[in-house]
């Protein structure tokens, strides 16, 4: 799994960061270290009783690793809550489309931006930041317009979704 954090953003500097980076650097260097402890700590993370060194937890376990820490005070959400927040996992392809989405299209930011991130980013290039998160109506236009191209005219053709 790739995790980037930039040090600086549009909001300036990200202060956590040098500590964050001692945490990791405890675990063995990986920011999803695994970790042992009696049954359930997976889904109980604070029954965890130690990192094991230099090791990754399961990608298998991150959601229910995740989701554990989300039941943890301040936040304390119910299962209930996570899936209707519509937070979910991830790889690295994902992160340029959020970033886009989070800025929007008519961006506030509380400095005067370059003239190209002024502009923000409108829905069509989100749609191609973005290609697999199409909705099945989008996804069933783009295969008809390839069997168009195709000289189909029709039918199931392969399109990237």
């Amino acid at each position: 799994m790739e995790l980037f954090a930039p040090a600086e953003g549009l909001l300036g500097r990200i202060s956590w960061l040098p500590q964050h980076l001692t945490d990791i650097s405890a675990a063995g260097g990986n920011a999803f270290p695994d970790f042992c402890g009696p049954h359930g700590c997976r889904t109980h993370v604070a029954r965890a009783e130690a990192i094991i060194p230099n090791t990754c937890l399961a990608p298998t376990d991150v959601r229910r690793v995740f989701e554990s820490i989300m039941a943890l005070p301040p936040l304390k959400l119910s299962k209930e809550q996570i899936t209707k927040s519509g937070l979910r996992g991830h790889s690295f392809h994902g992160t340029l489309s959020d970033i886009a989405r989070s800025i929007g299209e008519n961006p506030r930011l509380p400095f005067t931006p370059s003239p190209d991130l002024a502009q923000g980013f409108n829905a069509t290039e989100l749609g191609e930041l973005g290609r697999w998160e199409r909705t099945p109506q989008e996804k069933a236009d783009a295969r008809q317009a390839a069997a168009i191209l195709a000289g189909g005219g029709g039918g199931r053709t392969e399109a990237p979704d």
